[in-house]
């Protein structure tokens, strides 16, 4: 399934399965736009709320700490980051992913702050 960044004419034309709001398109956006698959980039609670309740199939949220790295485990910032996104997302009705670019974190890693998996960043 492809997905295209917030340009429902383009996706529409080449036959996409879906589209991804962008942070900045999410918060402007009022109804859900008509494809079988609608994501958001989160950044926070509130886009969160907006983004559920346009009724989005998943969100994408940033790593909460920039680099953030499997052997930073130990470090208090990063529990304490990895902590406030849990507890951010803990209820949401969506799956959540992390976009993780550059890749630094492990799948066990995001589902251990319950997260549904990891993105990439698109090309």
């Amino acid at each position: 399934d492809l997905l295209i960044d917030d340009d429902v004419e383009v996706a529409a034309a080449i036959g996409a399965s879906g589209i991804h709001l962008t942070n900045a398109v999410l918060r402007t956006t009022t109804v859900r736009p008509q494809f079988p698959w609608v994501s958001a980039a989160c950044a926070n609670a509130t886009d969160l709320a907006h983004a559920i309740s346009l009724g989005v199939d998943f969100a994408v949220f940033p790593a909460p700490i920039s680099g953030s790295r499997s052997s930073d485990k130990d470090s208090p910032a990063w529990n304490n980051a990895w902590a406030d996104f849990s507890t951010l997302i803990e209820r949401a009705p969506i799956p959540i992913f992390i976009e993780d670019t550059p890749p630094t974190l492990t799948l066990a890693d995001a589902q251990h702050f319950g997260g549904h998996g990891l993105m990439g960043k698109p090309i």
